[in-house]
């Protein structure tokens, strides 16, 4: 339970420390406490309930997710399909296998907040719950039906999708260039981090990464960004 708060202090901690006031990592302007939880209210309540969620489900004696917790809201052909629980389509986000799962995701969503700065929370949790909804579905047709599917991955691989390429008037060769690329680093990733999951007790759902990606892609392009009128082109 120690680690556990020790990682939401860090991460809390660590999101407020580092805030630029754009969505551009290289500003040093300096904005207020206030200012910096506003902006990024998004990223903070995500991953808070996030941690909060596994500080809830975790065995007792151990820093992974108990198996009862596991089965009822961790996302399976079986729950869903043939025993009705629809629940797990939205649940199955929110809960983690361990630590290792959790912190790993939790990394890359402190990051994202240079996403949020730029285009707001509204749209942040959209792309976010969309990516994960769409990968959910698609993991009950794709996913062998004796496995249980969970974590935030796949919202997260549509929030990285969407930081690259999630600007006002972005052409469809500058949209396309930024999803070639986004599914590069995916896929570098699954290869960098799939030769060591033998060390972890579970295996990695490449497959929802990617749809998860490809959804926010698809989504922003048609529901597109107009707050701002800085494009790909310019900000690259």
């Amino acid at each position: 339970m120690l680690i556990v708060f020790s990682i939401l202090l860090i991460y809390v901690g660590s999101i407020l420390a580092y805030s630029p006031n754009s969505g551009s990592l290289k500003d040093t302007t300096k904005i207020s406490l206030r200012q910096r939880i506003y902006k990024q209210k998004g990223v903070l309540s995500l991953g808070t309930l996030l941690i909060s969620v596994h500080l809830l489900a975790m065995d007792d004696h151990a820093n992974t997710i108990a198996d009862n917790v596991a089965y009822t809201f961790g996302l399976s052909y079986a729950g869903v399909i043939q025993e009705g629980h629809f629940y797990q389509l939205v649940t199955s986000t929110f809960v983690h296998i361990n630590l290792v799962h959790l912190c790993s995701n939790l990394l890359i969503l402190a990051l994202l907040s240079a996403y949020e700065r730029r285009v707001v929370s509204r749209r942040f949790f959209l792309v976010f719950f969309i990516s994960s909804l769409v990968s959910s579905v698609a993991d009950l047709f794709c996913v062998g039906q004796n496995i249980v599917s969970m974590g935030a991955s796949a919202g997260i691989c549509g929030l990285v999708a969407a930081y690259f390429i999630d600007y006002a008037q972005t052409s469809w060769k500058e949209w396309s260039s930024g999803v070639f690329l986004v599914l590069v680093i995916i896929l570098f990733y699954t290869f960098s981090v799939g030769i060591q999951q033998n060390t972890f007790n579970y295996q990695i759902n490449w497959l929802s990464h990617l749809i998860g990606a490809i959804t926010g892609a698809f989504f922003i392009k048609l529901v597109p960004f107009k707050d701002k009128t800085t494009n790909l082109s310019e900000k690259f």
